[in-house]
């Protein structure tokens, strides 16, 4: 399980601006300081960045230095899931979804990331096709729901979160405007009070590190 893995000895916090090289030096260094890695592999993996680009870069705040088989499964699978659930549009007949590359890309990697980390394998691709039929159906799905928005082209080339978060909307929207701007505000402070006690966490953590 990922909590086995992520143990609070192997994590560490920092409030300083590092570099990217900085960044991947501090993750690995708990792994360094208990001799489950060498310095050549924290080495190996900015040589690799170096040469190759940000590959391990997936956006929605992950970067994966560790795991690249997760991301490529997590692509290929979500990828094949959009073809085959596009074909199947339209043999049906319905409003056809063309999987958008850079949206499975990142969205798929990060699934496959996941899915592995709980499940190996297994997970990865369980993780990655639940994500590629998501990317693929939930447009259909949300568009009669944010039509009086106006979002109907811009829903069929959509991330994970917008089909949630904006099908989500759409629903709420149909209750009213007071509904849907009251929902957004308290939604708003959730972020806000969320982030202000990681925030907190992160430097009580720090000054813990430092003592």
């Amino acid at each position: 399980m990922l909590t086995d893995l992520l143990t609070k000895e192997k994590i560490n916090f920092t409030n300083r601006e590092l570099t990217w090289q900085e960044a991947i030096e501090l993750a690995a260094q708990p792994l360094l300081d208990k001799h489950e890695i060498e310095e050549r592999y924290i080495k190996a993996i900015i040589d690799k960045v170096e040469a190759f680009g940000p590959y391990i870069d997936l956006g929605l705040g992950i970067a994966l230095p560790y795991a690249p088989n997760a991301v490529l499964i997590g692509f290929f699978v979500s990828f094949i899931v959009g073809v085959i659930s596009m074909l199947i549009m339209l043999g049906l007949g319905t409003t056809v979804i063309i999987p958008g590359v850079v949206g499975i890309f990142f969205c798929g990697g990060a699934a496959g990331v996941y899915g592995n980390a709980f499940g190996g394998l297994r997970g990865a691709i369980i993780g990655s096709t639940a994500n590629g039929l998501l990317l693929a159906w939930g447009p259909l799905l949300i568009l009669p729901a944010l039509g009086s928005f106006g979002a109907n082209s811009a829903s069929t080339f959509a991330d994970s979160d917008y089909i949630v978060s904006g099908g989500l909307l759409g629903v709420i929207g149909k209750a009213g405007s007071i509904a849907l701007i009251s929902f957004i505000i308290i939604f708003l402070l959730i972020v806000l009070m969320t982030s202000l006690i990681l925030n907190r966490r992160d430097k009580i953590n720090s000054k813990s590190k430092e003592l």
